[in-house]
């Protein structure tokens, strides 16, 4: 990432991103400087993990007020700021702060395991876009956009793993599309099949 991030959004963004080291042709303050090379190697001691919980988050309208909320507040470390209406979460379990732990299945298809179970709000370092759609079992959750532009769900207490999956809705009007044409290939040649031994 260009260093000049860091000063236009905030080291804050980049640590909420996870991200943990930067490369840059030019001097940046306010990160460890690892390895001067022709590009020098900083590290940034305060990026998060990919996958956290957290039982506060703040919600706002708009991402304008996202930004504005998240220049004010930084990258607290035990609030999300959520764009869009409020959603409950239900509690979490007593004891120290549940764990998740992110595994890629596939580039389309991820699981957060939680071996706590769920409660609050799982955030997930990855973009949000359309197309991705986050399930609990066989439960959808309701995707929102946190810190700006990553993913957040609120998985009920009993969860233990949270599916993410792309599936945009071009993918699902191709498979209709797929589907539609074969069953009526099928049922054509069925049709001349049947036409030809009533003919003989």
């Amino acid at each position: 990432l260009l260093a000049r991030l860091g000063p236009s959004y905030g080291w804050d963004a980049l640590s909420l991103a996870g991200v943990d080291t930067v490369l840059s042709l030019i001097p940046v303050r306010g990160l460890q400087l690892e390895r001067a090379a022709a590009f020098d190697r900083y590290r940034n001691p305060y990026a998060r993990s990919r996958a956290w919980i957290t039982e506060s988050a703040v919600f706002v309208e708009s991402r304008q007020e996202a930004v504005r909320a998240m220049v004010r507040l930084g990258a607290l470390e035990d609030c999300l700021i959520v764009t869009g209406p409020y959603q409950s979460a239900e509690k979490l379990p007593p004891g120290p702060r549940p764990t998740a732990r992110v595994r890629d299945l596939s580039p389309n298809e991820l699981v957060v395991e939680l071996p706590q179970g769920g409660g609050g709000y799982l955030f997930l370092a990855d973009s949000h876009a359309p197309g991705w759609r986050a399930y609990a079992g066989d439960h959808e959750l309701p995707i929102r956009i946190a810190g700006v532009a990553f993913r957040a769900v609120a998985p009920p207490r009993e969860t233990r793993s949270v599916l993410f999956r792309y599936e945009p809705a071009s993918f699902r009007v191709g498979l209709f599309i797929t589907l539609t044409t074969l069953t009526t290939v099928t049922l054509a040649a069925s049709l001349a099949g049947m036409a030809g031994r009533m003919r003989r």
